[in-house]
């Protein structure tokens, strides 16, 4: 079979298909697939397909390099990383299951989609649920079963898929860094650290010392390269940012004068299919930034119906929380919900398509992690990180919050109004002036979003939002 035939055009279907045209097919009919691998061409904007013997010939190559070599490295992440196999009929279309794709995010218009990380920037993905006869929604089939890639090199594909994925572009880092004003000789907390964003941007403006704290274990542990790259002038530490006072005594630091939040979960957490954050790839139902208390898989499979309605509802804000909720405890009945993929599907189907271009599931999914997190709510994880970094910021220090859904930005927006000059006096001019407590500590700045240019680079930076404030003098009543 020739290498390179020519090229062709073609839009995906409202199956998740690819037509491959007559003078194509009947050359690939002709050959014995044990199926067809599909990449991101190296070259240009592009899919490229081949057998998977020669995709194993590509693979034998590549080792022809020095294993250590920068070379090897940049070839396998850009072939491995980015594989997947194809079924292929060569009677009629090339069809990609949606599942190594994940689900499509707009069920509204049914537009092919961007792909997710597994498959940046090129390709494109089945559309999801489509309408058959009577209006009843049914989901796109594929008329082979996938094939599966020989054990040797699914193995390596997955290695390097994991290597190409887990990376984490900081989000707003300059309006960050502007906010905070790193200076020559300071401390500071990026307590969030995960991939180190923060505290990079901070230790590379200013000779100042950083505290990067996180309560994921393995933040930390692949951190430990960052620290040591920084001579000592940044310190990780395993914890919540909430008890970031404490944390920073147990190092004889009293004070800082300059502390970040990055809330949610991090990107590294996300397209990592082992924690479970995530329905774009399956996973088992994971989804604690720790390794302490219940997974999200013991509170659907264990939790009454109206408890879960009441956690779906109040962290998710999803108005259908109890059609979702009585949907989980009648498939639970079944066998237990233990995959991200079989909780979105579930809630895809007991959910109509939303006129928002999101997935279905996206609210259960955000509703659960903030609970099993203990993110927000009384006692919850922000409002105590806020109070905390009250209490360790010096007159003068600067408190930033980048923020990614409406719940954590009202958190931070009522616990910086409440602690300002604005609720002080009287919000009606007209009223007569009342007597109010409490002491003003911070002086907030305006609320500011990434801009057009980030949101084109990284599209998880377009929901993001950014308050800063500076601490008074004034102590904590």
């Amino acid at each position: 079979m020739a290498l390179f035939l020519s090229t062709f055009v073609n839009k995906v279907d409202r199956k998740g298909r690819v037509s491959v045209p007559a003078t194509f097919r009947a050359v690939l009919s002709q050959q014995t697939f044990s199926g067809v691998v599909a990449i991101p061409s190296l070259v240009s904007a592009a899919i490229e397909g081949s057998g998977i013997d020669r995709f194993e010939r590509l693979a034998e190559g590549i080792d022809d390099f020095n294993p250590s070599s920068d070379e090897h490295d940049d070839f396998s992440k850009a072939i491995f990383g980015k594989a997947h196999q194809l079924p292929f009929d060569g009677e009629g279309p090339d069809h990609h299951s949606r599942k190594p794709f994940g689900p499509c995010r707009d069920y509204r218009t049914r537009r092919v989609c961007r792909p997710g990380s597994q498959f940046s920037n090129l390709g494109a993905r089945g559309l999801g649920p489509t309408r058959g006869r009577g209006g009843r929604s049914r989901q796109a089939r594929s008329r082979q079963p996938q094939n599966t890639l020989t054990p040797k090199w699914r193995g390596r594909i997955l290695m390097e898929q994991q290597r190409a994925t887990y990376s984490h572009v900081p989000v707003m880092v300059s309006e960050v860094c502007a906010a905070i004003t790193p200076t020559d000789g300071e401390t500071y907390v990026d307590g969030t650290f995960g991939a180190g964003g923060y505290a990079r941007a901070f230790l590379d403006a200013a000779e100042c010392r950083v505290f990067g704290i996180d309560r994921d274990p393995r933040a930390i542990e692949q951190g430990r390269a960052l620290e040591s790259q920084y001579g000592g002038r940044l310190t990780l530490i395993e914890g919540r940012f909430s008890e970031m006072d404490g944390l920073l005594a147990a190092h004889g630091v009293d004070t800082v004068v300059g502390v970040a939040l990055d809330l949610g979960v991090s990107s590294m957490q996300i397209d990592d299919p082992a924690r479970g954050f995530s329905f774009m790839a399956d996973g088992p139902l994971d989804m604690r930034m720790g390794g302490e208390g219940p997974t999200v898989a013991d509170v659907v499979n264990q939790e009454e119906e109206s408890a879960l309605a009441d956690i779906i509802y109040r962290f998710g804000e999803e108005r259908r929380s109890r059609r979702i909720a009585h949907a989980i405890v009648d498939q639970r009945r079944d066998s237990p919900i233990d995959t991200t993929g079989r909780l979105a599907d579930i809630v895809a189907r007991a959910v109509p398509p939303s006129r928002a271009r999101i997935h279905p599931a996206t609210r259960t999914f955000q509703a659960l992690r903030i609970y099993v997190n203990e993110e927000l709510g009384v006692g919850g994880e922000l409002g105590q990180g806020l109070a905390a970094a009250e209490r360790v910021l010096a007159p003068g220090g600067r408190l930033a919050v980048v923020s990614f859904h409406s719940l954590e930005d009202r958190a931070v927006k009522e616990f910086l109004r409440d602690r300002s000059a604005q609720t002080k006096r009287n919000a009606n001019r007209h009223l007569p002036a009342t007597d109010t407590t409490g002491s003003v500590t911070f002086e907030p700045a305006r609320s500011r979003k990434p801009t057009e240019g980030e949101v084109a680079r990284n599209p998880r930076a377009r929901s993001a939002r950014l308050r800063a404030a500076v601490r008074t003098r004034e102590a904590i009543q």
